[in-house]
């Protein structure tokens, strides 16, 4: 007898509205379950770059957005789609899509899904229940064992929640080019030491700071700082006096930043995962972070990277410091970091993970 598998329909609420690098990891996942039979559609915002990806791989798009915390016709237009499609998974990919439904949604043979990538969530918080902790919701996705266990903390029904890795491929960076510090006035010769993330008190920012003003008397190391709000003005005061630091604020080419540098740093004091950390090991950087939480899954310590306490700007700097005169060793760990992308966090699994879970519930 043959047998007639039905694959799951699938409609993702999210926001895609930056460079598509930003997404490799989910826009991957999208085309290859799309590749196995399930049907995927997309609601939500796009940059131009992503809605054209969308476009090419016959993955459907609607460019709507909620315009409140909890938007009725919003929610009205999902629920035509979910019919139009006959979806029988809604996964909504951020809190703020997720709440603008959630109160009006009307459930009609569909489970709906939702992505945490934090260790923020709390049983105590109400706000919690017009969203994750709503009992409209079937399953909370994690992202790392952190998330996984914290999130399981908050549940009554602890089922509802399961752990997924955010794969990563080393492939997808192969064809990037390293970015030339020359043209910042950055010697080829010096170790070019990089941060990325945002101006956000939860990437402590001034700890990668203290770390670099004790290595001040190392003319070699360059400290470079990528992300929205890392400009110089918003750090007069704890960057005054410190010479080789660079404050690039946001740039699209954050991947081409990494490759040319020497050694990725991440200073968080809580991390879900962590995309930059894990495009940094997939390009084979050596990896110094703080014991932040998820991130810490992504290297095997003294092996691929350094993870220091929270707030250690002696221990951090004790590691760059190493890393930066040991050529040899920083060759080492960065062919184990991105090892241990390509064979324990790879986006395979990840898409595989997800294909079994959605064809379960569907």
């Amino acid at each position: 007898m043959a047998n007639h598998t039905i694959n799951a329909n699938i409609l993702i609420l999210g926001s895609y509205n930056a460079a598509g690098n930003v997404f490799y990891s989910e826009l991957e996942t999208f085309t290859a379950l799309q590749k196995k039979g399930q049907k995927i559609a997309v609601a939500g915002e796009a940059s131009q770059e992503v809605e054209q990806y969308f476009k090419e791989r016959q993955i459907e798009f609607y460019n709507i957005k909620p315009k409140g915390k909890f938007d009725k016709e919003f929610t009205r237009k999902i629920q035509e789609i979910i019919r139009k499609n006959k979806i029988n998974i809604l996964y909504a990919r951020i809190g703020k899509y997720l709440r603008s439904i959630i109160l009006f949604i009307k459930k009609e043979n569909f489970k709906i899904v939702t992505y945490y990538g934090s260790g923020s969530l709390h049983w105590h918080d109400p706000s919690a229940y017009l969203s994750y902790l709503h009992p409209k919701v079937d399953y909370i996705i994690c992202n790392s064992d952190f998330v996984y266990r914290h999130v399981r903390k908050q549940l009554w029904k602890k089922s509802k929640a399961l752990k997924i890795y955010k794969g990563y491929d080393a492939e997808w960076f192969k064809e990037v080019q390293a970015f030339d510090y020359q043209s910042l006035n950055i010697p080829k010769e010096t170790i070019k030491v990089i941060l990325v993330g945002r101006n956000d008190k939860v990437k402590d920012i001034p700890t990668f700071l203290k770390s670099a003003e004790k290595l001040q008397p190392m003319q070699n190391i360059h400290f470079i700082l990528v992300g929205q709000g890392l400009e110089k003005q918003n750090f007069q005061k704890i960057s005054k006096g410190l010479k080789n630091i660079h404050f690039l604020g946001y740039r699209q080419d954050a991947p081409e930043l990494i490759k040319g540098a020497d050694v990725y740093v991440q200073t968080s004091l809580s991390e879900g995962l962590g995309r930059a950390i894990s495009e940094a090991a997939a390009m084979g950087k050596p990896v110094v972070m703080t014991d932040a939480g998820g991130c810490t899954e992504l290297v095997d310590p003294d092996e691929s990277g350094y993870i220091v306490p929270i707030g250690a700007e002696d221990a951090l700097a004790e590691k760059i410091q190493k890393l930066a005169e040991n050529p040899s060793l920083r060759e080492y760990m960065g062919k184990n970091a991105e090892k241990k992308i390509q064979t324990e966090l790879n986006v395979k699994g990840t898409i595989s993970d997800f294909y079994q879970f959605f064809q379960k519930i569907k």
